[in-house]
């Protein structure tokens, strides 16, 4: 082999390598889930990607301008540190060639460390609130309940953008920039799912006014009730009619609050 086909070869034995390096851990991992049984893990970290980009770009897309000014501020701040390493590396005299792919490479790093802290934060939280928990429990109806205060907190977030874009409140929910599944909650898990009642607002409307109900949840016979300045409360399914006639919830009969975080 002569020396210009060696010296051809030597970059992309370098990218193998690097690439190796990279994919060896992720590998082992793969390998140890499986061998212990932990599949659901694997195919989440190996699988779960595109099911998770599915969900999220739908409710990202509408709201992209949203995006311009941290995407902006991210792209200035990367050029000027880049800029910065730069002008130090010639000040000091130093040989190295500091390119833009390592300033890249090091801001990847940064962003992945501060979502591996979040991760990390929400673990530690669920771990804290699991403590004193039973190992083994269900919990079909407080799940069932989180899922629908969820939806209520979301929607109630979306309206009040709503309106600070529009200078109204919309007509009805489907004006919102939310996922179908977002706007509905199923009673029981095997019924099919109910739409949110919607008690528009007027301008000049109190906080404390309920803009949002739920379906009745069967298993608690509860509802969830959201409040036009944002927060949610569960009530027992017999103040309904009175919550929708005066669009007050009625405090003294409030249900009692769950545990979930």
């Amino acid at each position: 082999m002569s020396d210009s086909s060696t010296a051809a070869a030597a970059p992309r034995r370098k990218w193998l390598s690097r690439i190796w390096y990279v994919a060896r851990p992720v590998i082992i991992f793969l390998v140890i889930t499986s061998v212990l049984g932990i599949s659901e893990i694997s195919s989440h970290v190996a699988l779960g990607w595109p099911g998770h980009i599915q969900a999220s770009l739908p409710t990202l897309l509408p709201r992209w301008p949203e995006l311009l000014l941290p995407l902006g501020c991210l792209a200035v701040a990367t050029w000027l540190i880049h800029r910065f390493i730069r002008w130090w590396c010639a000040t000091k005299g130093n040989a190295v060639d500091w390119r833009a792919g390592y300033t890249l490479s090091a801001t990847a790093i940064v962003l992945s460390g501060a979502a591996a802290a979040i991760a990390l934060s929400g673990v530690v939280h669920q771990l804290t609130w699991l403590f004193d928990k039973p190992l083994y429990e269900s919990r079909g109806a407080d799940v069932s309940r989180a899922d629908a205060m969820s939806s209520t907190r979301q929607i109630l977030l979306t309206l009040e953008d709503f309106r600070w874009k529009q200078e109204r409140y919309p007509d009805s929910l489907s004006e919102l920039s939310l996922p179908s599944r977002l706007l509905t909650v199923r009673p029981l898990s095997d019924l099919a799912p109910e739409p949110f009642v919607y008690l528009k607002p007027d301008a000049g409307s109190d906080p404390d006014t309920v803009v949002l109900v739920s379906p009745v949840l069967r298993q608690r016979e509860v509802v969830i009730v959201g409040y036009l300045k944002g927060t949610t409360e569960v009530h027992p399914a017999a103040d309904l009619p009175g919550i929708l006639e005066s669009r007050r919830a009625l405090k003294s009969r409030r249900a009692p609050a769950t545990d979930e975080p």
